[in-house]
């Protein structure tokens, strides 16, 4: 016997979050508020690319300097405050940089645009 016959529990439709794409007439467009997104991530990636010279001409100390540094600004900021944007910038050129040094891998553009 295998016990009562169990039905299983119908589909929940996920959650509506924001449209990413807009219907329109010969396909699907990237909605205003997609765009706006967009912009700001293309936005942080440029100033991520901008220093990735710079800290490519710095020793592994100065690095670490920077990373103290880093992480000092980062301390000071309130709990549910966000990070500046040249700090959020400085973070992900010094792990892309580390990574570089340590792994020889580089994040792809994508990458920090989803981080």
């Amino acid at each position: 016997f295998r016990g009562p016959i169990m039905r299983r529990r119908p589909l929940v439709a996920p959650r509506q979050a924001a449209a990413i794409f807009e219907q329109k007439k010969g396909g699907a467009a990237l909605s205003p508020e997609a765009k706006d997104i967009l912009k700001k991530g293309e936005a942080h990636l440029k100033r991520v690319n901008d220093l990735e010279a710079t800290y490519d001409a710095k020793s592994d100390a100065e690095l670490r300097g920077e990373a103290t540094a880093l992480r000092e600004a980062l301390q000071q900021l309130e709990k549910d405050e966000d990070a500046p944007a040249d700090v959020q910038a400085r973070a992900f050129a010094l792990a892309r940089e580390a990574a570089w040094r340590v792994l020889q891998l580089r994040a792809y553009d994508v990458q920090i645009l989803g981080g």
